[in-house]
């Protein structure tokens, strides 16, 4: 089997672990050629672009408080097209917005399953502009006219229903139009030298260093066994953040609701990801909240995170790398050119997130990247064939620290030139690689949905 290409391996996370969370809805199979089913999908795809993003997966059914395939599979899926979603959101949603249909093989079993990528809210809130077909008692069916929809805890698609919910998807709007600009603006100057952020302090990683050694203590503690070491063996990637402001002091139970709420949706495996199934989720440990996905289904240690988060703003992070679990790719020889743009940048908004629901949106995050096992790798533009690489470089060193300090609310507006900043040291190491003063902002827009 060929290699699948990058958006598709990305995908495939959310196939190989199905779960419904506020950005993932699951749906079984639908047919295509029903009204009701029509509407439906049209429903949560609306909330889903008012939420920020998200990814329907169609395919699936609840069985016993776990998600499976559903044995309703049709004898092809030649309905699926792109054209469908197109014309379900242009008969339902105002303003209309772009969705992407993929249809993703089961890193697994190897079944194809239809995947929608909704990219998140631009400037105005999406509502319907149609009812959904009748009932039997000639009343809309999912869909109403004139309604926002959003997602809600449970999760559920529905319209909002507190003050709240009004005054996050009035935020949301709101972001989303800083950002377009914010975008435009970078398209100009995305060869920029990053602002200066950082702030000045004797000790400026003193902090920072505490909370890594004792979350580097923890796990040593838990994967105390050989075996429990060996998945990570060809190389990691850590970050390691702390805020520093005038932050609340939750309970660990009121961060571990913090946690759930900032966790992104930027890819189909996220940074610091909150699993709900219970051999899966996070629990606490003392002080800390503790999450080791080691029984993720998965054999690479790509999918095998472990993270560590304290209520004192504090998070740690502990992951394998894409490429050593691919196809036709040697583990521990190859480094891709543009996931840790995407790497850097997904924690990055973490950041930004947390400190917003910690009470403090302007305060300053220290953050440590560190790659370890790049020794004998060379850089490839394994998971964007369309950036050639010119000649293998191949790193002789193998291990590169970065570090920044960044006041929370600069980082939306500063990513491309912050992930370009912590990622230059990174490519160095590979006989003084500079990549394109372009690549940061275009992969992160890629990444927020902005393009095709």
């Amino acid at each position: 089997m060929a290699d699948p290409t990058p958006i598709t391996a990305r995908l495939q996370d959310l196939l190989a672990y199905p779960r419904e969370e506020l950005d993932v809805e699951l749906k079984g199979w639908l047919d295509p050629s029903d009204l009701g089913h029509k509407a439906d999908l049209a429903k949560a795809l609306i909330a889903l672009t008012n939420h920020g993003g998200g990814h329907v997966v169609i395919g699936f059914r609840e069985a016993g408080g776990l998600w499976e395939p559903d044995p309703g599979r049709p004898q092809n899926l030649d309905s699926f097209s792109q054209d469908l979603i197109n014309g379900i959101v242009a008969g339902y949603a105002e303003p209309g917005f772009h969705c992407q249909l993929h249809l993703v093989s089961h890193p697994q079993m190897g079944d194809v399953f239809p995947v929608i990528v909704v990219p998140g809210i631009q400037a105005t809130p999406v509502r319907s502009k149609r009812d959904g077909p009748q009932d039997a008692n000639n009343k809309p069916r999912h869909v109403n006219i004139n309604t926002y929809y959003i997602r809600r805890p449970g999760p559920k698609s529905e319209p909002p229903q507190t003050g709240q919910e009004w005054d996050q998807l009035i935020r949301r709007c709101v972001r989303a139009s800083k950002d377009e600009l914010v975008a435009t603006i970078a398209g100009f100057f995305s060869g920029a030298a990053p602002v200066q952020v950082g702030q000045p302090l004797a000790h400026p990683m003193a902090t920072l260093n505490a909370w890594k050694k004792e979350a580097e203590s923890q796990r040593l503690a838990l994967m105390s066994k050989p075996e429990d070491r060996k998945v990570y063996q060809q190389g990691t990637w850590t970050c390691t953040y702390v805020l520093k402001g005038n932050l609340k002091k939750p309970s660990l139970a009121e961060f571990f609701q913090v946690l759930q709420r900032v966790q992104g949706h930027e890819t189909g495996w996220p940074v610091w990801w909150v699993a709900t199934r219970k051999e899966l989720a996070p629990y606490p440990i003392e002080d800390l909240i503790e999450c080791w996905l080691k029984e993720a289904n998965q054999s690479d240690a790509a999918h095998s995170d472990y993270w560590l988060g304290s209520p004192r703003g504090c998070m740690y992070l502990f992951r394998g790398y894409q490429e050593d679990a691919a196809e036709r790719l040697t583990p521990g020889k190859v480094f891709d050119l543009t996931i840790p743009v995407w790497r850097v940048a997904e924690c990055l908004l973490h950041a930004e997130r947390l400190a917003v629901e910690m009470g403090d949106a302007t305060s300053f995050v220290d953050l440590e990247f560190i790659w370890a096992g790049l020794e004998g790798r060379t850089l490839s533009a394994w998971a964007s064939p369309m950036r050639f690489m010119f000649g293998g470089r191949t790193s002789k060193q193998d291990k590169v620290r970065s570090v920044i300090t960044v006041k929370a609310d600069q980082i939306r507006g500063s990513l491309p030139a912050l992930a370009a900043e912590i990622t230059k040291p990174l490519y160095a190491a590979f006989e003084f690689f500079e990549p394109p003063a372009t690549l940061a902002a275009e992969e992160i827009t890629k990444m927020l949905g902005r393009s095709g």
